[in-house]
């Protein structure tokens, strides 16, 4: 592949080249993508990197510093641990797509919350309205968040979420009927002709339900 140029664009419009050789990138990373994600192996820092020509990428972001959440979500996607990344509290796709946020809430319970998501697996519904899943705990999201299916004693963090969104649902199982939970192609396709969130609860209650019949 034809050597990386990778640079910030600093205030008197002046290109600083960043030396790309130690970078590291997600394992076959797709270089046609408009925005990639890189890091310096062994150093505390971590990049949002743009496309603007071909093989040239400008530094949009550097997370190098407080709060540490971001630069350690894009460590963990880089080496494989999670297949998405967190920037400003907002969950992005490899392709650096919002898939949910997180909104402002006590940073400790926010870095919790962010690390829950980041580690799931997301499957669009349809417009902006995702289910996620983890073993455990499966969520609705539209935008943020929107309702939440979950062990009792577990995930005790989204309780405290509730307390700055009081819109946020919260269903509690036994833990036996996530044991052999999927997220189907049939479950999406349902999912995806119902008019809204609420609907789409009660099919995936349901679904829950019948897992242990």
């Amino acid at each position: 592949m034809k050597e990386l140029i990778i640079y910030k664009e600093e205030a008197n419009s002046s290109k600083v080249v960043i030396d790309n050789h130690k970078l590291r990138f997600r394992e076959n990373q797709n270089f046609t993508n408009d925005y990639i994600v890189a890091n310096y192996a062994g150093k505390e820092e971590a990049f949002l990197l743009k496309k603007v020509d071909p093989y040239e990428y400008e530094v949009m972001e550097t997370c190098n510093g407080y709060p540490f959440i971001y630069r350690s979500t894009i460590s963990r996607f880089i080496v494989g641990i999670n297949d998405y990344y967190s920037i400003h509290s907002k969950i992005y796709d490899e392709t650096h797509k919002i898939v949910c946020e997180v909104p402002n809430l006590e940073r400790g319970l926010q870095n919790n919350i962010i690390n829950y998501l980041v580690a799931h697996k997301f499957f669009l519904i349809k417009d902006d309205i995702y289910i996620s899943t983890n073993y455990g705990i499966v969520i609705l999201h539209k935008k943020f968040p929107k309702i939440v299916f979950s062990v009792l004693g577990w995930y005790t963090d989204f309780k405290k979420y509730k307390n700055y969104d009081s819109s946020l649902q919260i269903i509690f199982f036994d833990e036996i009927v996530f044991n052999h939970f999927q997220i189907s192609e049939e479950l999406i396709e349902k999912l995806s002709k119902l008019n809204g969130i609420n609907e789409m609860k009660e099919v995936i209650q349901k679904e829950l339900v019948m897992n242990i019949m």
